[in-house]
C-alpha cells in the first residue's frame, strides 16, 4: 500500500516514471520526482548526505542549475521582445500560418503600422497601444496589437487576400463565425461606448470596415503622415 501511495504522490507532482523504484544506496522510497524522471535512484537522505559529503562537487551543481535558470529567464525576455517586432511577427506568419516570405513581411509591417485599423470596429493600433485598460479577452498578452483574420474562408488561409487586421477582441469573438460582422461590431461598439466618452471614439466604425478615421481630423493626419516613415499596405 505504501508503494503504491508514493506512486500516485509522484504522478500528482508530475512524474513520467510508471513506478518508483527504492533507493539504490538505502533502499528508501522518498525519491524527489525530478530524480526519478533521470532514473536517478537516491532518495533526499543520500543525496543530502552526499552534498555534506562533498560541499564542493554540491555547490558546482547548483551552480550550473542557477545559470541554466537564469539563462531560461534571459531567453524567454529575448523571444518576447523579438516576436514583439515586425521580423518576429513575419517568423509567426511564416511558421503558424504557412505565409511567404514576402507575404510575411509585407503583412507584418502592415499589422505594426501605428495608424492601422481594426477592420471590424476600426480601432487604430496606437490607440490600442496606449489603452489603459485590457480588453475583455482571455489572452492580455496579445490585447496590446493588431491579430490577423482570416475573413475569406474561400481562399487558403496563407493568402493576403483572405486575411485582415483586427483587435483581439473582434478576433475573439469571430472565431469559429459564432457571431455575424454586424454583430461582432455592434458588441465591440457598445464595450467602447461604456469604457470611452463619444469624443474620442472618432474611430470607431459606422459598419464594418466602413466609418471611422486613424485621427481625429485632417490637420494631425497631415502632420503624421509627414513624420511616419513609408509602409507597405
Amino acid at each position: 500500500m505504501d508503494d503504491v501511495q508514493v506512486v500516485e504522490g509522484a504522478h500528482a507532482q508530475g512524474a513520467c516514471t510508471p513506478e518508483i523504484k527504492p533507493c539504490r544506496r538505502c533502499g528508501s522510497t522518498d525519491i524527489s520526482p525530478g530524480r526519478a524522471r533521470k532514473r536517478d535512484w537516491l532518495c533526499r537522505a543520500c543525496v543530502r548526505a552526499y552534498d555534506d559529503a562533498n560541499p564542493e562537487k554540491a555547490r558546482a551543481r547548483w551552480a550550473r542549475k542557477d545559470a541554466k535558470r537564469v539563462a531560461d529567464g534571459r531567453n524567454r525576455i529575448r523571444l518576447a521582445k523579438y516576436f514583439a517586432t515586425a521580423d518576429g511577427v513575419a517568423s509567426r506568419m511564416r511558421g503558424g500560418h504557412g505565409f511567404s516570405w514576402e507575404d510575411s513581411i509585407t503583412l507584418a509591417k502592415v499589422v505594426k503600422d501605428p495608424e492601422t485599423r481594426c477592420w471590424s470596429c476600426g480601432v487604430p493600433l496606437h490607440v490600442i497601444q496606449r489603452m489603459k485598460f485590457s480588453f475583455p479577452v482571455p489572452f492580455k498578452r496579445t490585447h496590446r496589437s493588431l491579430h490577423v483574420d482570416h475573413v475569406r474562408h474561400d481562399l487558403p488561409r496563407n493568402d493576403l487576400r483572405a486575411v485582415r487586421p483586427a483587435c483581439a477582441y473582434c478576433n475573439m469573438l469571430r472565431q469559429r463565425e459564432a457571431f455575424s460582422p454586424q454583430e461582432v461590431l455592434t458588441t465591440v461598439s457598445e464595450w467602447w461606448r461604456y469604457m470611452r466618452a463619444p469624443r474620442f471614439l472618432y474611430w470607431l466604425n459606422t459598419s464594418p470596415g466602413v466609418g471611422g478615421r486613424a485621427h481625429r481630423n485632417e490637420t494631425i493626419e497631415k502632420r503624421m503622415a509627414a513624420l511616419r516613415p513609408e509602409v507597405v499596405s
